[in-house]
């Protein structure tokens, strides 16, 4: 585990360069819409109680007793929750391992248009066939994205972890290194044997 961890440290400091604005946006956006999504079934739900539509009895094993309306609303809330989830693991990976281009932020905002369509038709005429073929084109665009990328992301994990763990040793050991006027711990070997030792590390001035 200490590893691992040192791992994604190292990568952390690797990407803190990459300007992730432009490939976060369209994260973003379908996010606001789950929100969006939820509130709007909260409401719902709470007003169908009020008015005496449902009891809680009616519903406590979630049984679909929700009115039409409520349920259509839960429905769309849901669907945000499944596909969309795969969308949110390929940009933490493709901005952790530096993969994400041009290509990803356009097929990334092809993938949460075609969400927002399918919600959209999702919470109005609910017509089914359009909602299914909004969904079946977004599948499409996320999966091809998957295919596009993964390849990418597994030449390259190798090759862009080991100069990191290197940079990372690298500072590790500078932090560990004698001051810079003594003498008496040449190297890190001579270090850690004076270390063990318990001698301090005295500078040797002219005549010593």
């Amino acid at each position: 585990m200490p590893r691992v961890t040192r791992l994604a440290a190292a990568l952390a400091e690797e990407s803190n360069d990459v300007d992730s604005k432009p490939f976060l946006l369209p994260v973003f956006v379908q996010v606001i819409l789950t929100f969006v999504l939820l509130y709007w079934m909260g409401y719902l739900r709470s007003d169908a109680f009020k008015t005496g539509a449902v009891k809680a009895r009616d519903i406590a094993l979630r049984e679909p007793n929700w009115p039409p309306r409520v349920s259509q609303i839960s429905n769309a809330y849901h669907n945000q929750l499944e596909v969309p989830v795969l969308f949110y693991v390929l940009t933490i990976l493709a901005l952790m391992t530096r993969h994400a281009d041009l290509l990803f932020v356009v097929m990334a905002w092809i993938f949460v248009v075609l969400r927002l369509v399918h919600a959209y038709i999702h919470v109005t005429d609910n017509y089914v066939s359009r909602r299914g073929l909004a969904f079946i084109l977004g599948a499409v665009v996320l999966s091809l994205m998957w295919v596009i990328f993964i390849p990418r992301i597994l030449s390259a994990s190798d090759d862009a972890r080991r100069p990191a763990l290197r940079r990372h040793r690298g500072r590790r050991r500078y932090r560990g290194a004698a001051p810079a006027g003594g003498r008496c711990a040449q190297g890190l070997g001579a270090l850690a044997s004076v270390r063990r030792v318990g001698r301090p590390c005295r500078a040797r001035g002219p005549g010593l």
